[in-house]
């Protein structure tokens, strides 16, 4: 199929809300073209992310009430045993759908990736989706895949601030969500604090010179720095 039915296809899927079809459609354009446009990686990052944060929402759901049922006591229950059932599959779910991404990105995308937009884009896409798969694994297994998004995120983050000004989407973009790998993942509200903080300063001096479009795309990514920071400094005092 031609890359631009593909990226047609895949932009009437996310109109109708079929996420797992939209995903589908830009696995194939990476696969065939081993590179994408900043249109085309938009596209990427929605379909997986809409795919992803459904699944992800459902295991946090069912590991609520599995943590409820436990708590009634006695034992392995009818209601218990359904819960733990579901749960594990949906992590298979977790687990499939990061993979998937993981190897286009670590196959694909990032080996031809030559500019630091791109590559910094990928990275930060790399790291989240080890994020996601550590939220469902447990172990020595959890383990691999924090250290994984770990480096991936420094990665990211050091081409970023050699190669993309303070106030540019993606460089935002991983310091918002390496804060809060920081915070949720790693348990340390102090990095967290650190690097929003930098990021949120860095960023709000730099304002001034933007044109109207820049300052839109930024400030969505600073508001979240800013709640999120007044949230995680309110719980260290």
């Amino acid at each position: 199929m031609e890359a631009d039915s593909l990226v047609y296809r895949a932009k009437l899927a996310d109109q109708m809300g079929r996420h797992k079809e939209m995903a589908q459609l830009i696995y194939q354009l990476a696969q065939n073209n081993k590179s994408l446009n900043i249109d085309e990686r938009n596209l990427l990052s929605v379909a997986y992310k809409h795919v992803v944060g459904s699944q992800r929402n459902a295991w946090r759901v069912v590991s609520a009430i599995e943590a409820k049922e436990a708590a009634r006591g006695g034992g392995e229950t009818r209601k218990l045993a359904c819960a733990r059932t579901y749960k594990e599959k949906i992590a298979k779910e977790v687990n499939d759908t990061c993979n998937e991404l993981l190897g286009l990105l670590n196959e694909e995308l990032l080996p031809q990736s030559r500019q630091a937009e791109e590559r910094v884009f990928y990275l930060k896409l790399k790291a989240d989706y080890y994020r996601y798969l550590s939220e469902v694994l447990t172990g020595t297994d959890r383990d691999e895949v924090v250290e994984s998004a770990l480096l991936a995120y420094k990665e990211a983050d050091s081409i970023a601030h050699k190669e993309l000004p303070p106030t540019h989407p993606v460089r935002l973009g991983v310091s918002l969500n390496q804060s809060v790998f920081f915070f949720e993942t790693l348990n340390s509200s102090d990095r967290a604090c650190e690097t929003a903080r930098t990021a949120y300063n860095l960023a709000v001096d730099e304002l001034n010179r933007l044109s109207e479009k820049e300052f839109q795309d930024s400030a969505v990514v600073l508001q979240l720095l800013r709640e999120n920071l007044k949230q995680w400094e309110g719980d260290l005092q």
